[in-house]
């Protein structure tokens, strides 16, 4: 099930209590960083980008490169189908501070059981097998609004897996397009975020931690 459509462009979401659930039905979430490497599972560059395994998960008010929201450029998030042509998005007054969501298995189809090499696998006895093929969906979202308003809108694109100049970042979130989604709520989303950069050697090369791990600086 999906929440409805809002009226446009966006509308305020109901909150009651410290936090709003939202069910959903999406692929990819969005958590826009302007850095490929802060939330590489969550920014906006998401082309080609697999769903995750059936399970809850969490993002903290912290600069974690993985899970930590102050990474955030902007405060909203999206959420979308790369097969569909709606997008969702949650805008903030204020950077989230926690964001829960949700992802479950949906069966979508039954398919022959193939080997190695692409033939029908049949036993002795000439019997046949197939394979349940599921799909994995965002069905829950848990928005924390802290003493903020969280508004919700849904924009209609042609093609949400077109990426014009083939930087990873779709056309409908990439900020140097007309009509994109970034675009449309910059001039929402001025609520004074320090910008993260990614720090480099003087040699201009990237720096790593002795865990591996890129160093990024606050500025």
């Amino acid at each position: 099930m999906r929440s409805r459509a809002p009226s446009a462009p966006f509308e305020p979401v109901s909150i009651r209590g410290e936090s709003v659930t939202i069910e959903t039905m999406g692929k990819i979430l969005v958590l826009p960083t302007g850095h490929p490497y802060l939330l590489p599972l969550y920014n906006e560059y998401c082309i080609g980008r697999a769903t995750q395994p059936s399970g809850t998960y969490t993002f903290t008010n912290d600069s974690n490169l993985n899970t930590g929201l102050k990474n955030l450029i902007y405060p909203w998030i999206a959420l979308y189908d790369p097969q569909d042509t709606e997008i969702d998005f949650y805008l903030f007054s204020y950077r989230p501070q926690k964001l829960e969501y949700t992802v479950k298995d949906f069966y979508s189809e039954t398919g022959a059981f193939l080997t190695s090499d692409l033939i029908e696998f049949t036993t002795a006895d000439q019997k046949t097998y197939s394979v349940k093929f599921y799909d994995q969906y965002i069905t829950k979202l848990k928005l924390f609004p802290g003493n903020g308003i969280i508004y919700h809108g849904r924009l209609t694109y042609a093609d949400l897996s077109r990426d014009s100049n083939s930087d990873l970042i779709p056309d409908f979130l990439d900020i140097t397009r007309t009509g994109s989604l970034t675009r449309f709520l910059q001039s929402y989303s001025a609520d004074g975020l320090i910008k993260t950069t990614q720090f480099l050697t003087s040699d201009l090369k990237e720096f790593k931690t002795s865990n591996s791990e890129y160093l990024f600086v606050r500025a």
